[in-house]
C-alpha cells in the first residue's frame, strides 16, 4: 500500500507515496511517473483570465483528454464566491465538467468556497454516478452534513491539521469510508498529513493507510483499472 494523495499539483517523489496530480487544460499534460495519476479541469479563478475563444478551446481539450483514458478524474473545478468571476459564468462551466465526468465515469474534484448550496443543488440534479471530492474542505459542521448526506467525499489538508480544534472536529465529523487526504499545493509531506491525521482520529497510522487505499480504489476507479 502506498501513501496516497487525494489531491496536489505535484507527483510525490516517493515509491511508497502516490498523488492525484491536477492541472488545467492550456498547460502540458504533467511529466509524472506512470505509477502516479492526473487529473484535469479548470480552475474558477482562472476564468478570471480566460478569453471566451480560450475558453472553449480550454473544455475542447479538456474533453479529448477525458476521453483518452489518460485521466483519472476531472477536476480540479468548482465555484468560488471570493475569487472567481460572476457565478453564472462559473455554474456554466462547472456544469461542463459534470457532464464530461459522467459520460467518461471519472470522478469530480470539486473547489469550493461559500457556494455550497449552489453545489448541493447541482449534486441534486446530477445523475449522481460518479463521485464528487470535496478538496480541501474548510467550511462549517452543517455544510458538512449536508455535502455527506449527498454521498460526497471530503478531502482534507495541512490547514486542517494545524491546532484548531474547529477545523479538528470536522476531520473527526466524517465518516472514515467517505475520508480523504491531500497536500493540495502545500509543501507538506503527504506522510506527514497521514501522520497528524492519525493521531486526531486516534487510530493507528497503518489502519488509515489501509482505509485511505480503500477510499483511493471507491472514488478513482478507473486509475484501479489501468
Amino acid at each position: 500500500m502506498k501513501y496516497l494523495n487525494f489531491h496536489a499539483h505535484q507527483p510525490e517523489i516517493s515509491p511508497d507515496m502516490a498523488a492525484v496530480v491536477c492541472f488545467e487544460p492550456d498547460a502540458p499534460f504533467p511529466a509524472i511517473p506512470p505509477e502516479q495519476f492526473a487529473a484535469c479541469g479548470i480552475h474558477p479563478w482562472s476564468l478570471n483570465r480566460l478569453s471566451a475563444g480560450d475558453l472553449e478551446k480550454c473544455l475542447a481539450d479538456l474533453a479529448v483528454y477525458a476521453g483518452s483514458g489518460r485521466l483519472c478524474a476531472i477536476g480540479e473545478t468548482g465555484l468560488d464566491r471570493l475569487k472567481g468571476p460572476e457565478l453564472e459564468l462559473q455554474t456554466r462551466i462547472f456544469l461542463r465538467h459534470v457532464g464530461l465526468a459522467e459520460k467518461h465515469s471519472l470522478p469530480l474534484i470539486i473547489h469550493c468556497v461559500r457556494c455550497y448550496p449552489e453545489l448541493l443543488q447541482m449534486k441534486k440534479q446530477s445523475t449522481g454516478a460518479v463521485p464528487w471530492l470535496i478538496h480541501g474542505f474548510n467550511s462549517n459542521i452543517r455544510q458538512l452534513e449536508q455535502l455527506l448526506s449527498h454521498g460526497c467525499f471530503i478531502s482534507f489538508g495541512p490547514p486542517a491539521m494545524r491546532g484548531k480544534n474547529v477545523k479538528e472536529s470536522l476531520l473527526k465529523a466524517v465518516p472514515l469510508e467517505r475520508l480523504c487526504l491531500e497536500t493540495d499545493d502545500s509543501p507538506d509531506d503527504i506522510k506527514s498529513v497521514y501522520r497528524t491525521a492519525a493521531g486526531i482520529l486516534k487510530i493507528d497510522e497503518s489502519a488509515l493507510l489501509e482505509i485511505m487505499n480503500h477510499n483511493f480504489q471507491s472514488i478513482f476507479r478507473k486509475a484501479n483499472d489501468r
